[in-house]
């Protein structure tokens, strides 16, 4: 081998080894509350549905329609305006940006919104609402719920006892921005009237609490009692 030879060889192995070590790593697998997702959509607008067992479901871009079915799944949005079904199970559920419409479940679920103004609907069990930033609407249903509202001007209502035949005592936190909280029971509704907790939260001047005689009202600027 002579010399041009030989050292013509040797830059096409160093540049096929520079090549070869430069190769991009592959990328990361989507999560959900931290658990690599097992259903996932893609950056268009999706159907994902989940399975009689316990699933992990990821939506990417695009707005779409996502429900879980038997087990307890843990179900995540991201950027677009997301509609989320939860179903039996405890199960927990984030919208991600956009306005998302998410849905409780028969069980204990939980509920997180995000950036955009979401609607949040409990279910029959005893549920956790997080609206997080944004103008929110929170509806609690049967059941204990507790509701945060976060930043935002926030609409609550927990109108639990239009067909539950057994009250419980509701939580409604408003948080940042003039907040209405609503905790009245419709008259004729089978169920005993429990007390329930409105907090309009600190730092406002325009919260709204409205509830029956027996409900606690903290840092509501205005009120009304039914």
């Amino acid at each position: 081998m002579n010399k041009r030879v030989a050292r013509s060889f040797l830059v096409v192995s160093v540049l096929g080894g520079m090549l070869t070590a430069a190769a991009p790593p592959a990328q990361a697998a989507p999560t959900c509350f931290g658990k690599r997702a097992t259903v996932v959509g893609t950056n268009g607008p999706d159907t994902l549905e989940g399975t009689a067992g316990s699933d992990v479901i990821a939506g990417l871009g695009g707005n779409d329609d996502m429900y879980g079915f038997g087990g307890p799944d843990l179900i995540c949005g991201a950027t677009g305006n997301d509609r989320v079904v939860a179903s039996r199970g405890v199960d927990k559920v984030a919208g991600g940006a956009g306005h998302d419409d998410l849905d409780g479940g028969p069980d204990a679920d939980k509920l997180y919104g995000s950036l955009g103004g979401d609607w949040m609907g409990a279910g029959p069990g005893d549920d956790y609402l997080e609206g997080n930033a944004g103008a929110d609407v929170l509806m609690g249903f049967y059941g204990a719920d507790k509701s945060y509202g976060g930043d935002g001007n926030d609409s609550f209502s927990d109108h639990e006892n239009y067909n539950d035949p057994v009250g419980h005592t509701d939580y409604m936190y408003g948080g940042a921005g003039n907040d209405s909280l609503d905790a009245r029971d419709r008259p004729d509704a089978p169920g005993a009237s429990a007390p329930d907790y409105l907090y309009g939260g600190t730092h406002t001047t325009g919260d709204w609490c409205s509830g029956e005689a027996n409900d606690v009202f903290r840092e509501c600027e205005n009120s009304t009692r039914y």
